[in-house]
């Protein structure tokens, strides 16, 4: 898209307009849904990422199975989570993790795009993509671990939710 220079207007308002013109996204908006390691624009924002909370995923109050992370990038303003299971999915389990920022119920898990799939057998971790994080948001992460019951039902059996950042 070309951009042509209006000479003619005082330099405030032309600045207004620069923010109104169509394709003109916000840094962290080129950001949203991709991998927090893939290169955008010269930037991989999980270069900068900083977990910021943590909880345990939980199959009892005594028995941890896991935890999730949510990440922050001060320089991409988004937000991820990553959920890290030990030992790694059994056969007939699934694991995955979640992002919601609550200022406008954005929820990514690892199988949206941008993410590198859910925990199958074998594997112990996953990651979301990234989602905007500008100010007045909060952010929560959350990891679930799934099991089949012998009817072949999956429920959620191990779970783990930080606290709002």
């Amino acid at each position: 898209m070309r951009v042509r220079a209006i000479t003619t207007l005082p330099v405030g308002v032309a600045l207004i307009l620069s923010f109104l013109l169509p394709g003109q996204a916000s840094a962290a908006t080129q950001y949203e849904g991709h991998s927090p390691y893939e290169f955008i624009g010269g930037v991989q924002c999980a270069s900068d990422g900083e977990i910021v909370a943590s909880a345990d995923v939980l199959r009892s109050p005594d028995t941890v199975y896991g935890v999730v992370h949510l990440w922050w990038s001060p320089r991409c303003s988004t937000v991820w989570s990553t959920v890290h299971f030990n030992p790694s999915m059994d056969p007939g389990t699934w694991g995955i993790a979640y992002i919601t920022v609550t200022t406008d119920n954005t929820v990514r898990n690892c199988d949206s795009p941008g993410g590198n799939k859910h925990v199958t057998p074998g594997q112990a971790s996953c990651r979301t993509p990234m989602v905007d994080f500008w100010g007045p948001s909060t952010a929560i992460a959350q990891g679930h671990e799934y099991h089949q019951n012998s009817s072949g039902s999956w429920y959620i059996h191990a779970t783990g939710k930080t606290e709002k950042w």
